[in-house]
């Protein structure tokens, strides 16, 4: 399986905090292989700020991925500190308790959140990348709280990937239809988990489909049952959740498009509280 450790780079410049990707000692030797081969995929990877930064790598067995500390942690943890009960007390007990951190400013980010993600999936689609089951515990928060993706794999080794390293645990709240009942992986699939992350953001940290099992996610996708729109979610952005969620692979939002339908929202949000 695969392990993050966080770790000390000695450099004559400083030295750096970073986080040592690798597998745990169970490990099979098709495991190995394959990680060996996403690693040589990342490494051609151009830099951006959007995904966590390699730093290095070292070629034994197993392989090492040194890749940079973000000291911000994941954004579900971000979510559920930021609008935690304990902390929606200290603004007063009334029945819209989120809501009321929402009005001291602390979900203005929410927004800038999505994007970020957004633009982070368009630059590994381009690519040939992709993220399956994409959620807000896969987002890591920079010192400055920017989001950056990481833990994704290339198309070529995407269907292998998750059989080997998910084995039993797949996280079947976030994935599409076409990959539950088929295991289909493609770039439309991680457009299915953003739009459940931004219920995740736009729900303040909850939990999709909490207390429910695969089964029951399976039937309500058979009855097309969707998620519920969260409370005090805007309603530009419930669209832009609703299209992700197209059963049919070829009518779903590309992420092209999510991006630049995000990026307006937060343009225009700019200029009115400009004004």
């Amino acid at each position: 399986m695969l392990r993050y450790h966080k770790a000390l780079v000695m450099r004559a410049a400083g030295n750096l905090e970073a986080v040592v990707r690798t597998l745990s000692g169970d490990s099979t030797l098709r495991m190995n292989e394959l990680q060996s081969s996403e690693v040589q995929h990342i490494l051609k990877l151009p830099s951006d700020n959007s995904i966590m930064k390699l730093l290095g790598w070292c070629d034994t067995v197993p392989t090492y991925l040194i890749c940079e500390y973000l000291s911000g942690g994941t954004l579900s943890d971000h979510l559920s500190e930021e609008f935690s009960p304990q902390k929606v007390h200290q603004y007063g007990n009334t029945k819209q308790k989120r809501f009321q951190v929402a009005e001291k400013g602390n979900a203005e980010h929410l927004p800038k959140f999505a994007l970020q993600v957004a633009r982070g999936l368009k630059f590994l689609t381009k690519l040939r990348f992709v993220s399956p089951g994409l959620r807000s515990k896969k987002v890591l928060l920079d010192a400055a709280g920017r989001c950056k993706l990481y833990d994704f794999v290339s198309m070529e080794n995407a269907k292998e990937w998750t059989k080997l390293f998910w084995n039993e645990n797949v996280p079947f709240q976030w994935m599409p239809p076409e990959f539950l009942f088929l295991e289909t992986i493609s770039p439309a699939g991680d457009v299915w988990s953003f739009g459940v992350l931004l219920w995740e953001i736009f729900s303040y940290g909850l939990e999709p489909y909490k207390g429910q099992t695969r089964a029951d996610v399976e039937k309500s996708l058979r009855a097309k049952r969707q998620l519920l729109l969260p409370d005090n979610c805007p309603g530009a952005i419930w669209q832009v959740m609703i299209t992700c969620w197209e059963p049919a692979v070829e009518e779903r939002l590309k992420i092209d498009d999510a991006t630049y339908k995000l990026a307006a929202m937060c343009q225009e949000d700019k200029e009115r509280k400009s004004n």
